[in-house]
């Protein structure tokens, strides 16, 4: 970990044509791990004719079609009194027929001389662009199907920073959302997230401290996410939720208030670089999740989050490699085909790509990794074999970062956890780690060891998670999956002696049946427990131990409860 993360040092001050050379070096370096593609996905090629630009942002029309933008301004082109010395202007093509066989899309350049537009939204059929300092509305006119006309809805905070870009927009409620990259000499209302009325006037700060937030979506329960890239005062990377009035770290001028911690970070070059747009998934085997490209890396990858003590905090995995360059922009449609918006850097037919979903496929992998009380709780898309309960099939090892003014900032007091003990769910989805001397504002490696395997010997598809425990959840293993958002309380002590017998009791009606089992996952045997409020422990059942008990409904788990049970 040490070792690797500190490639690459020494880079500060490199110019732009060396900067191309670096980043090739490193798509290739580590081109054998990012060729492995998924196999719940088919990767298809969407070539397209005289095209040979870098996707920047993509989004459907309400008649199916696809529009995207193209980056980059114009040579000496200005704003707000520093020269940008872009190459070529930024496009807007629309594609037609992007949903049905790649060999007829065709490409229609729609709107021109934008400068470095890094994101597009259609909202109610209007095309809403992110400049570098302005927020637009396309217009067409007269009806041709080409958009002569850019309205202004704001005017954004400049720079002549190289990377000082601005992200999105998304929308929500009549309000359009952007991120703002922060500035080398400037510091007007850079590195932030800001919010616009749909109709335009001034933009409206609502948090701040991004360096390179080159990725802004929706998360669960319409929460806005944020992706922002390594570097002074930002150790790694991260994916991370963001509350109005918070600052996350980066200050150009040094000047530092309390910091937010991310909600995952991802560790540099070990794993990512320069991470982009966060897709939220709300449908498919992935739903509830994220998936995100990277600007050096020929792969995607995917991130869970959870709630814990009130904030966000998750996991990252790899997800799929194979990709012809780094992906950019995603958008998914309503059959759950993933498209991909790449820069395009000569690795393969120009134009995006799209992941078809193979919902037969059978995969097996880390699906979550949720924080609980004494170590960490890994959920797999298939029941584990046989073996999963050993310790040796389990690397475990965490550090955490000091944000520094220095650009590269190694992970410090990286160590080994131990795992003390490994526990089995019933229905062998889920392992929980126990983890000897686990402590909070870590970051928490998980390697899997090669032989894990499937119940049905599938080999797992990929080894690592990386999970950023923030704050240390107190539930115990097993207690969330099926449980309803109520939890309807068992009385007073949970196994009372009445009349010289055990009784079982709880509070609340229309449970159907009483399950019971020892922390290892062993059966204790399932009980109908219809119209009852209490059930005599059965005769010549005899455990020793934590005891979890389970109450059904008619539909499903609605009660669980942990209990210390002596016979």
């Amino acid at each position: 970990m040490s070792a690797e993360s500190k490639a690459g040092k020494g880079m500060q001050g490199i110019s732009p044509g060396k900067l191309v050379l670096v980043l090739l070096l490193s798509l290739t370096s580590g081109l054998s791990a990012q060729s492995r593609k998924h196999p719940g996905y088919q990767l298809v090629d969407i070539p397209l004719a005289n095209f040979n630009s870098g996707i920047t942002g993509m989004d459907f029309l309400p008649d199916g079609r696809m529009i995207i933008t193209t980056y980059r301004g114009d040579t000496a082109k200005a704003a707000g009194g520093a020269a940008f010395g872009r190459a070529n202007w930024g496009q807007a093509y629309i594609l037609s027929n992007i949903q049905g066989d790649p060999r007829n899309v065709t490409c229609t350049l729609v709107a021109d001389k934008f400068l470095d537009a890094m994101g597009v939204k259609v909202v109610d059929g209007k095309i809403y662009i992110g400049e570098i300092n302005k927020l637009i509305r396309l217009a067409d006119a007269d009806g041709d199907g080409v958009f002569e006309t850019k309205e202004t809805l704001a005017d954004l905070p400049p720079d002549d920073a190289n990377l000082a870009y601005s992200y999105g927009p998304i929308y929500k409620d009549g309000y359009l959302y952007m991120t703002l990259g922060s500035p080398v000499s400037r510091s007007t209302d850079r590195g932030t997230v800001v919010k616009i009325p749909i109709e335009g006037g001034p933009y409206e700060v609502i948090a701040s401290g991004l360096r390179s937030p080159n990725g802004i979506g929706w998360g669960p329960d319409d929460e806005i996410f944020v992706t922002d890239n390594q570097g002074t005062w930002r150790p790694a990377s991260i994916l991370t939720h963001i509350q109005p009035g918070k600052f996350y770290g980066f200050s150009l001028g040094g000047t530092r208030g309390e910091v937010t911690p991310p909600s995952i970070h991802l560790p540099y070059q070990v794993f990512n670089n320069s991470p982009t747009q966060p897709l939220y998934m709300t449908s498919g085997r992935y739903a509830g999740q994220f998936l995100y490209g990277d600007w050096a890396k020929l792969s995607l990858f995917r991130a869970f989050v959870e709630k814990v003590n009130g904030a966000y905090q998750g996991a990252a995995f790899f997800f799929t490699g194979g990709l012809k360059s780094p992906v950019d922009r995603m958008v998914v449609d309503e059959k759950g085909v993933i498209y991909l918006g790449e820069m395009t850097l000569a690795m393969g037919p120009n134009g995006p790509q799209k992941l078809i979903p193979q919902p037969d496929a059978a995969v097996f992998e880390m699906m979550a990794v949720r924080s609980r009380k004494g170590g960490l709780e890994i959920e797999f898309s298939q029941p584990v074999g046989q073996m999963a309960n050993q310790a040796s099939f389990y690397t475990v090892e965490n550090w955490y970062y000091t944000p520094t003014v220095n650009y590269y900032n190694d992970p410090q007091g990286v160590a080994p956890l131990t795992v003390t003990a490994v526990q089995v769910s019933e229905d062998r989805k889920r392992v929980y780690l126990q983890l000897d001397g686990m402590t909070a504002g870590k970051v928490v490696h998980i390697t899997l060891g090669a032989g894990l395997q499937s119940q049905s010997a599938q080999t797992v598809w990929t080894n690592d998670a990386y999970y950023t425990l923030n704050s240390i959840s107190d539930s115990q293993p097993f207690m969330t999956s099926g449980i309803a958002n109520r939890d309807i309380p068992m009385a007073g002590p949970l196994i009372r002696t009445v009349s010289g017998r055990l009784q079982i009791q709880w509070q609340g009606t229309g449970f159907t049946s009483l399950s019971l089992q020892g922390i290892q996952g062993s059966s204790l045997g399932t009980f109908d427990v219809t119209g009852l409020q209490a059930f005599p422990f059965p005769d010549g059942l005899s455990h020793r131990g934590l005891l979890i008990a389970k109450l059904r409904g008619k539909d499903a788990l609605i009660a669980a409860k942990i209990m210390t049970g002596m016979r």
